[in-house]
């Protein structure tokens, strides 16, 4: 598949740099090439160096992420995600409950997999007349991140994130993104995360074999040649 072997790449990076604090600062710009657009449904590559879900998951693992704990109730019926304490957007605003159920309402309007999703205390619940096994393993995917509508409509960023990076402009069909400095898991490594896009995969690799690239695209069909 398009656009995996790049996905891939950066999701090591963030999951490596995210982890302490108190990691050194390596800083630098990765320069990275697409064909499609970074913010496409599902895996856009700028989706979650920006935004996080709830869960994410490790393997085959569903771990914490926004939320730090979770538990089901009434036979699967009902679910209850605690939100880690502390977690900011990346314009400084705290994460709530509320934002959390608005994001997802926005997100899936009708056929989601749970009834209602509501903001209880420091708590969202999930409820449903039929059973939902599987919900947390369900809302680490891309479809269900969580994103903050800007409140300052000048702008350029629409929708705020609390992942690595945050978006810092967009010219020339490269999508800059910068360090978050509010990153609940950490500052990454790199400073920058500049997205060249609508770039042909056969372009892509000579910019790779010239040094104009650190990241780009491999088709399925020619993993092996690569």
């Amino acid at each position: 598949m398009l656009r995996r072997s790049a996905i891939s790449v950066l999701l090591v990076l963030v999951s490596v740099c995210a982890g302490a604090r108190t990691r050194p600062h390596y800083g630098g710009t990765l320069r990275v090439e697409i064909e499609e657009d970074p913010w496409q449904q599902p895996n856009g590559v700028a989706r979650r160096l920006v935004y996080d879900g709830l869960t994410r998951m490790e393997g085959r693992v569903t771990s914490p992420a926004l939320a730090s704990e979770w538990k089901s109730d009434n036979n699967n019926h009902r679910w209850q995600f605690k939100l880690r304490s502390g977690v900011r957007f990346s314009d400084g605003t705290a994460l709530s409950p509320v934002h959390v159920v608005a994001s997802l309402n926005a997100s899936c309007s009708n056929n989601c997999p749970w009834g209602t999703v509501r903001a209880i205390g420091g708590a969202v619940v999930f409820t449903s007349d039929s059973p939902m096994p599987v919900l947390p393993a369900l809302l680490a995917s891309d479809a269900y991140l969580i994103a903050l509508p800007n409140p300052n409509p000048s702008s350029g960023n629409r929708l705020l994130g609390t992942g690595p990076y945050e978006t810092a402009g967009f010219a020339d069909n490269v999508l800059r993104l910068q360090a978050n400095e509010n990153s609940w898991g950490g500052r990454p490594f790199a400073d920058v995360v500049e997205i060249r896009v609508h770039r042909a995969v056969r372009e892509q690799w000579l910019d790779l074999s010239t040094g104009r690239a650190d990241v780009v695209e491999v088709p399925a069909e020619q993993v092996r040649q690569a």
